[in-house]
């Protein structure tokens, strides 16, 4: 097995034990989210329910509450998922030693179509994540947070460069192919 094998088949386990890892950690999270918020010490520990929510969730949250933040948490977790799992597909393209084809240059480009659905669907997860957690605070003190970030944009970049790429890398393979083609 040569060195780039060895590497793809880490990286593939790592992505699978991320895959099956991150719904249970969601599920686990949201059954064992305490009631009050506000009066646990989280700090950074609360990863599905950012900052800015957490300080404006004035009333203990319910059954029904939790259950829809889960529902909701798994908006960016689908994502996630899909994303882990073109790579873990890549990966065993990668340890097969197929690197320049097109079924690599596909997972690429899904990859990055992915990233950028994630990014445009994040706007949308935070607003409903913090309308749901705030619903039941006194009248005037609930919020449906949208933020735009540098992270985001950055992200969007990313995504769009990793489409780029994966275009550059067809184009590349067709020529390949063309050439072992020409005699």
């Amino acid at each position: 097995m040569n060195k780039i094998q060895r590497v793809s088949f880490y990286f593939r386990i790592f992505f699978q034990c991320l895959f099956y890892a991150t719904p249970v950690v969601l599920t686990l999270f949201w059954l064992f989210l305490p009631d009050n918020l506000g009066t646990e010490q989280w700090g950074g520990l609360i990863h599905f329910i950012p900052e800015n929510i957490q300080q404006k969730i004035l009333s203990p949250l319910s059954a029904n509450t939790k259950f829809l933040g889960f529902l909701i948490s798994l908006i960016p977790v689908t994502v996630s998922e899909i994303i882990l799992f073109f790579l873990i597909r890549l990966f065993k393209q990668y340890e097969k030693n197929e690197i320049f084809n097109l079924d690599s240059v596909t997972y690429i480009k899904k990859i990055g179509r992915t990233l950028l659905v994630g990014c445009l669907l994040a706007p949308f997860h935070e607003a409903l994540l913090s309308a749901t957690l705030t619903w039941h605070n006194p009248v005037g003190q609930r919020i449906a947070v949208i933020s735009l970030s540098g992270t985001s944009v950055i992200i969007v970049l990313t995504s769009l460069m990793i489409i780029l790429i994966s275009w550059i890398m067809s184009e590349a393979c067709q020529l390949k192919d063309e050439q072992q083609l020409t005699i």
